[in-house]
C-alpha cells in the first residue's frame, strides 16, 4: 500500500522503537502521583512530564480527528457483555486532555494524531471512502492489516496504552468515570487518592 509505504518511511525506526520505553516511563511517573508525599507536593508534580496544567492547542472531540481517533478505540476495547467499552470508560476525552498538556512529548502528540489522517489515506486507497464512512465489518479486518506493519503497531499501542490508562486511573484524571473500570477489574484502589486531577478533561 503506497500510503502505509509513506506512513512507515515518515517515522524513523529509532522512534518508533522508543515508543513503548515512553509509556513505561510515563507509566512509572503517574505512579508517583499517586503517593501521598507527591500529592502534597503538587506544584513540583505538575512539572513532571504529562502531569501540567498548562495546554497545547488540539482540535475539539468534535472535529477531526478525533471522531476517527475514537472509532478505533472502541474496535480496539469494544463495549459488550463482558465488560465496559473505551467510550464507557471515557479513553477519548482522557487522551485529548492528555494530549494536550504542555510537557507531552510532541513528536509523540503529533504521530497519535497523524495517525488517524494516514487511516483515512489508506482506507481511501483501499475502499475509495474514509475510515468513518467504511462499512463497520471492513473496519476490524483493516486494523489488523494494519497491526502487521512496524508504524500501525506503535500507532494502535499508543491508542491501547492510553486506553488503559484511562481505564485505570482514578477517574479524577478524566477517565474511568466513577470508578467504571475499577469495578469491572474488581479492584479497590490503594489511599489516600488523589483529590485533585493535574490535568483536566
Amino acid at each position: 500500500m503506497k500510503s502505509l509505504d509513506i506512513w512507515n518511511r515518515t517515522y524513523s525506526r529509532a522512534f518508533l522503537d522508543d515508543l513503548p520505553h515512553r509509556w513505561q516511563r510515563r507509566a512509572f511517573l503517574r505512579a508517583t502521583v499517586k503517593t501521598a508525599t507527591v500529592i502534597a507536593l503538587a506544584p513540583l508534580v505538575s512539572s513532571l512530564p504529562g502531569c501540567s496544567d498548562q495546554r497545547s492547542t488540539s482540535p475539539p472531540l468534535s472535529q477531526a480527528p478525533w471522531p476517527t481517533l475514537a472509532a478505533v478505540q472502541e474496535i480496539l476495547l469494544p463495549h459488550d457483555a463482558f465488560g465496559p467499552g473505551a467510550a464507557d470508560i471515557r479513553a477519548t476525552p482522557y487522551l485529548h486532555a492528555l494530549l494536550q498538556t504542555s510537557d507531552f512529548d510532541p513528536e509523540e502528540r503529533q504521530f497519535i494524531l497523524d495517525g488517524a489522517h494516514r487511516l483515512d489515506d489508506i482506507c481511501q486507497e483501499q475502499h475509495q471512502r474514509a475510515f468513518l464512512m467504511l462499512d463497520p465489518a471492513l473496519r476490524d479486518p483493516l486494523l489488523r492489516d494494519l497491526a502487521e506493519s512496524r508504524v500501525g503497531d506503535r500507532w494502535l499501542g499508543a491508542l491501547l496504552t492510553y486506553i488503559l490508562e484511562a481505564m485505570l486511573g482514578d477517574p479524577v484524571y478524566g477517565g474511568n468515570p466513577n470508578g467504571i473500570g475499577w469495578r469491572w477489574l474488581e479492584h479497590t484502589p490503594g489511599f489516600p487518592r488523589p483529590s485533585k486531577g493535574l490535568f483536566h478533561a
